[in-house]
């Protein structure tokens, strides 16, 4: 990581949106037995949350979730041998999403998203 000192976006004249609305993806790998892990997809359930107060409400939900196993897999009953969340802020009056949080195993690439920091069994 780098540092850089630097004013507030009014100050130095970049855009900034306030938002209440994000999205959260929890993505599950299943256990299948013989199957080595990367030749196993993952499944996702994504959620919209609005009207949220703060970010850390919103990391707090995923989370839990996370741990409950309120992903499809778990849901479904099936052994899940990886979870993980993605978060993404809605961009107000746009159909954008920025990835703020977490690590999408479907990308191909770790160039292509945010680092994963640590496994969520």
């Amino acid at each position: 990581m780098e540092i850089r000192e630097t004013g507030c976006p009014g100050c130095t004249g970049n855009p900034a949106f306030q938002t209440t609305t994000y999205r959260v993806v929890l993505w599950e790998q299943p256990d299948l037995e013989g199957v080595p892990p990367d030749r196993i997809g993952w499944g996702e359930a994504a959620f919209d949350l609005t009207n949220v107060s703060d970010v850390r409400e919103v990391l707090r939900w995923a989370e839990e979730q996370l741990a409950s196993g309120a992903g499809g897999h778990s849901r479904a009953g099936r052994a899940v041998r990886d979870r993980e969340y993605v978060v993404y802020a809605k961009v107000p009056g746009e159909d954008t999403l920025l990835q703020i949080a977490g690590w999408d195993p479907t990308r191909a690439s770790q160039s292509d998203t945010l680092p994963r920091l640590e496994r969520h069994p």
